[in-house]
């Protein structure tokens, strides 16, 4: 096989890093769909806890407050809710985490508990209309 003859290796692309304007931007815009009278859901609190925390789409649809320390300002990740719409731990370990919020995000966690209707322990933090999490999408 000559060099020519060899499959060529695709570069990997740079993970796009979002700057301070590009999520302000994302969050305005999530907050002007959310103020239109056909909206379903204000996603702007879920979006602005992945941003700042780095948590996976079913580590914070499976959020239930139980694992949100409000006083202290930690986030606990005990479990995910998964596609099939049941909650289960998460894939590894490693993933069973604490995560410190800051001052801003833990104010934001506080105004969105005082707001919903569903605020109980084993609530999930980012509840539909009927109190259940929220649907991951299916692709």
């Amino acid at each position: 096989m000559t060099s020519d003859d060899r499959p060529h290796h695709r570069e990997r692309r740079q993970d796009h890093v979002w700057s301070d304007e590009e999520i302000e931007a994302l969050l305005r815009a999530t907050q002007e769909l959310a103020a239109q009278p056909a909206s379903r859901y204000d996603y702007t609190p879920l979006l602005r806890t992945a941003l700042f925390t780095g948590l996976r789409l079913g580590e914070l649809l499976g959020l239930q407050w139980q694992d949100i320390d409000l006083q202290e300002g930690v986030l606990h990740v005990r479990r995910q809710y998964t596609r099939l719409c049941e909650y289960a731990p998460p894939k590894t370990k490693a993933a069973l985490r604490r995560i410190p919020l800051s001052a801003e995000m833990t104010r934001q966690l506080v105004e969105l508990k005082l707001r919903s209707r569903y605020s109980a322990d084993e609530d999930p933090v980012f509840a539909a209309r009927n109190g259940r999490p929220l649907m991951p999408q299916r692709h």
